[in-house]
């Protein structure tokens, strides 16, 4: 079974979406928890590595996935100043700006939804690498 690019894009824009409405002030998004942000945005990161990876196997993009997570929260206790400035920008929703042990287990919950999503929902047999 191979991997649809289209329907990965799709998947990285609707996981945006949701991710950005969960930090709004809309009313309905207002009793969403924090935490749902970090596993938005691990489901986002095994969603690009496996548009970047596209002919991986999903259990190499769950690990690949895993390893850009937990490297960029464990890049959090680093304080180099040029790495300060960085999170001062909008690269802040990719760096972050603290290290917090709990993230790491949200960001290993959401990318093993993603990867389940990937291996059931995103697959047919007759789909092509695009």
């Amino acid at each position: 079974m191979k991997r649809s690019r289209k329907k990965i894009i799709l998947m990285i824009g609707i996981v945006m979406i949701c991710g950005l409405l969960s930090r709004s002030n809309v009313y309905l998004f207002q009793k969403v928890p924090t935490y749902i942000g970090d596993i938005l945005w691990a489901v986002m990161m095994y969603f690009i590595c496996a548009f970047l990876f596209i002919k991986k196997q999903n259990i190499t993009v769950l690990w690949i996935s895993l390893i850009v997570c937990y490297g960029i929260e464990l890049s959090q206790l680093l304080q180099f100043q040029w790495l300060v400035y960085l999170r001062t920008t909008l690269l802040y929703y990719l760096l972050g700006t603290g290290f917090l042990f709990e993230d790491l287990i949200w960001y290993g919950l959401g990318v093993g939804i993603a990867y389940f999503l990937d291996c059931t929902m995103l697959k047919r047999k007759d789909d092509k690498y695009e």
